[in-house]
């Protein structure tokens, strides 16, 4: 079976640089878009460098680069190998004064050799399943606001207004702490209906379920369809750097 995979990321309107790395099988997208056809199994993955701190998209890369030796690999043995991808940047950062604390969020799609799918994620980059003209969130994020609203401390309708709604509370890199790295079930298969959407949080802030059901929606060709994700992003006011991947059957 073979997948289609549309890849897209760009700085946006307001960055210097973009912070933003994708990998889609061993495939390494830094800037732009990529078309990429891909078989089963290979990883689809957004890692977004923690904005503020030293070097993100020096660790965005660094992760996306090692992601992309691992589309072989298992779900459980892929997850260790985060763990080690994690503490192999702890150590460059240590060891380049630098770029000390650089971090990143990650989120990756692993689709298995029998057609699995599954969401492996650290941070507040997200996966999303369209199936039967509906989109729902796969990845929980790990944020601050998350742990209020599990605790009941605010409501749906107040996390997304949150002032501090960007703030992460697990990523690849952090020199205090490992990584949470949550692995979920996608789908037991892909069937001809589905799409998954990978994003980082200068699209998710600006765009959720609904806009993603309208934009599978549209009569324009599926590259056009993802690209309009970020486009509306844009559009709404996203100050972060932007970007967004698509899968679906070839």
């Amino acid at each position: 079976m073979q997948y289609y995979v549309y890849a897209h990321t760009e700085t946006g309107n307001f960055r210097e640089n973009n912070e933003d790395t994708l990998v889609v099988g061993e495939k390494i997208i830094i800037n732009g878009s990529e078309s990429i056809s891909c078989d089963a199994p290979f990883i689809a993955g957004v890692c977004d460098g923690v904005g503020g701190e030293n070097g993100g998209e020096i660790a965005s890369f660094f992760v996306a680069k090692r992601l992309s030796e691992c589309n072989k690999m298992g779900v459980s043995e892929l997850k260790d190998e985060i763990s080690v991808i994690h503490c192999d940047l702890v150590d460059y950062g240590n060891e380049n004064n630098e770029y000390f604390g650089l971090q990143t969020t990650m989120c990756c799609l692993k689709v298995s050799e029998n057609g699995r799918l599954y969401c492996l994620n650290s941070g507040d980059s997200r996966l999303y399943l369209y199936k039967s003209k509906k989109a729902r969130q796969i990845s929980k994020d790990h944020s601050y606001v998350m742990e209020l609203l599990e605790k009941g401390e605010i409501t749906e309708a107040e996390l997304k207004t949150h002032p501090q709604k960007n703030v992460i509370t697990s990523s690849v890199g952090n020199p205090y702490k490992p990584p949470e790295i949550d692995v979920s079930v996608v789908s037991e298969s892909f069937c001809e209906d589905c799409v998954v959407i990978l994003c980082s949080d200068g699209v998710s802030d600006f765009v959720g379920e609904r806009e993603i059901e309208a934009a599978m929606e549209l009569d324009i060709t599926f590259d056009e369809k993802i690209k309009a994700l970020s486009q509306l992003a844009l559009e709404r006011g996203s100050t972060d750097n932007v970007s967004v991947i698509g899968v679906k059957l070839n």
